[in-house]
């Protein structure tokens, strides 16, 4: 879609992309034609992903007598129907694929030999498969004992175990998994614990730093804004790449960028995540692949910022791909807190999943509770099974769950589960990442001071507080201000609560997500924005931009603390 309508899809969002290219198709598709001419070959991956108007694509770009089409993707493993939901989809990929079917008359083969987990893991698996009316049996890895041999003399008696949650006794298991060794007699390479979002999964990182302390090497992996936008990236942005996106890339792109590493991350705060940095590395080694002659650093920046615009895990999987190349790479037992959906695609020695806290159908903290009558409902509890199934069969070697009462609601799928009030009381409520809750030009409006507390001593991890003020809350960390938060937000018009708490209370028990940054072009845009809507509406207009303060006018840009977790009410003192 890029190469067909470039400029036309620049500073628009990726789910706007297909809409855009079927409205240009309608209107004038000699634009489309131009670029594309009739394709001999089209191979689509990840095919389990299509939505309405991603199929819809397909039929204008993939034509059925001229164009030799190829699709893989596994139904099974289909855990983003609520994007087919949004287009007002089904939830199912069922329907999906027979309409590929019959549109192209196409023949259908299965690939179903695993050779990553042992059969335990494979069973254990599919065991929630079978509890789904839509059965995609044909895609269902079968039970091969490939690994059987390399595991026969192996000390693990169990290679699936399933505890009963007391408490958060996960976190006591995870010292037992980093003392023991795969068949092979070496440490696990990558202990990886599940979470069905960043709510929870910012919670355990807090259980684990409060039982464990911080001797562990911890990855986290949330839910996110975009990869560029985080404070690390943008810097390698402005530094290694602004003033040079119209040069071609050299040949020795990889060497030119560990250099510029040697030279500058000493000079750095030791809070950024460098972590970052080798994940853009590893895209740097993945983009040689589709590199082309005439390519220029623009072309670089584009390429990462288009796979990353969609939070589906494709940068832990290049990641991992080429984690073995980098030049700090270091053979050591690494614990990876993540996301189930960012876990697609991968595969580590082994998986933890703790019990879940989230609503079951899964919905956000202000959505209305899914009734079983509601239509989507089985197929919303069917993609949670799904879910579940891929998280558990990313484990090669070891498989530990803890089944708990949401789990006992997702297996018999008959009725919605919630916490109640005291769980409620006891873990805290939920409390998602996300910009739509901030007052997003606060910390440029502020003095210099805000800005370089941000850049030399906050770190993701570092523990949240929302101090009460007035209806608001400041967002507080090691004891110093670092954003403001509304209590309510406008939205088509409507009152919108930004957060689920009461307001005057103190809010803990939260952990930074991410830093972002916050450009000045983005906000003069938004203030663009703003003002025509306000002229539309007849109603008074005030721009942000104007109120930033001189240092950060000239700098271009400030910071974002976005946070995540379960937090805690506190009553507020007198």
């Amino acid at each position: 879609m890029l190469h067909c309508l470039g400029d036309r899809l620049k500073n628009k969002d990726f789910k706007e992309f297909a809409t855009i290219f079927i409205s240009t198709w309608k209107k004038s598709p000699g634009v489309i034609l131009a670029k594309t001419g009739t394709l001999k070959y089209v191979f689509v991956d990840e095919f389990q992903d299509i939505t309405d108007n991603r199929l819809a694509v397909l039929k204008i770009i993939a034509n059925t007598e001229r164009t030799k089409i190829t699709v893989i993707g596994d139904p099974n493993q289909s855990i983003y129907g609520y994007e087919r939901l949004s287009e007002c989809g089904k939830i199912s990929p069922a329907s999906y694929y027979e309409e590929f079917t019959k549109h192209y008359d196409s023949e259908s083969l299965s690939l179903r030999i695993n050779h990553r987990s042992l059969p335990q893991i494979l069973e254990r698996s599919a065991s929630w498969l079978v509890l789904n009316s839509d059965q995609f049996t044909n895609s269902r890895p079968e039970v091969w004992g490939v690994k059987e041999s390399e595991a026969a003399s192996w000390s693990i008696n169990s290679y699936v175990e399933k505890i009963q949650p007391d408490s958060d006794n996960w976190i006591v298991k995870l010292t037992d998994l980093l003392k023991e060794k795969k068949p092979n007699g070496k440490p696990y390479q990558e202990i990886a614990i599940m979470f069905r979002n960043s709510n929870e999964l910012f919670r355990g990182y807090d259980k684990i730093v409060n039982v464990l302390g911080c001797g562990i090497r911890i990855r986290i992996q949330g839910e996110s804004e975009s990869f560029v936008k985080t404070r690390e990236i943008a810097f390698i942005i402005r530094e290694f790449m602004a003033h040079r996106l119209f040069e071609l890339l050299h040949l020795d792109l990889d060497s030119s960028f560990q250099n510029f590493r040697k030279m500058n991350q000493h000079k750095l705060p030791v809070c950024w995540d460098f972590f970052l940095w080798d994940v853009f590395h590893a895209c740097i080694l993945e983009y040689r692949h589709e590199r082309r002659e005439n390519d220029s650093f623009e072309s670089l920046l584009r390429y990462v910022e288009d796979f990353t615009r969609k939070d589906d895990g494709q940068l832990s999987k290049i990641y991992h791909l080429n984690s073995k190349h980098l030049s700090d790479y270091k053979e050591e037992t690494k614990v990876m807190l993540t996301t189930k959906h960012k876990t697609k695609g991968l595969e580590f020695d082994a998986v933890m999943i703790p019990p879940s806290f989230s609503p079951m159908p899964y919905r956000q903290a202000f959505e209305p509770v899914i009734a079983p009558i509601d239509p989507t409902f089985n197929t919303r509890v069917e993609e949670e099974r799904r879910v579940r199934y891929v998280a558990y069969s990313r484990a090669k070697y070891r498989l530990v769950e803890f089944p708990w009462k949401r789990e006992e609601a997702l297996k018999a799928g008959i009725s919605n589960w919630s916490l109640d009030h005291e769980g409620t009381k006891l873990r805290g409520k939920p409390c998602s990442p996300g910009l739509e809750k901030f007052m997003l030009d606060y910390v440029a409006m502020q003095g210099v001071w805000m800005y370089n507390f941000i850049d030399s001593s906050v770190r993701q991890g570092d523990v949240v507080e929302l101090r009460p003020n007035g209806e608001s809350w400041n967002v507080v960390v090691h004891n110093q201000k670092v954003g403001f938060i509304r209590r309510n937000r406008t939205e088509n018009g409507r009152l919108i609560r930004t957060l689920p708490f009461q307001a005057g209370k103190i809010i803990k028990g939260l952990r930074v997500s991410q830093i972002l940054v916050r450009t000045s072009s983005e906000t003069i845009k938004s203030d663009e924005l703003a003002k025509e809507e306000a002229r539309i509406n007849n109603k008074k207009f005030e721009p942000f931009y104007p109120s930033w303060k001189v240092e950060a006018r000239t700098r271009g840009y400030s910071y974002i603390v976005d946070f995540a977790g379960f937090g805690l009410e506190v009553p507020s003192p007198e």
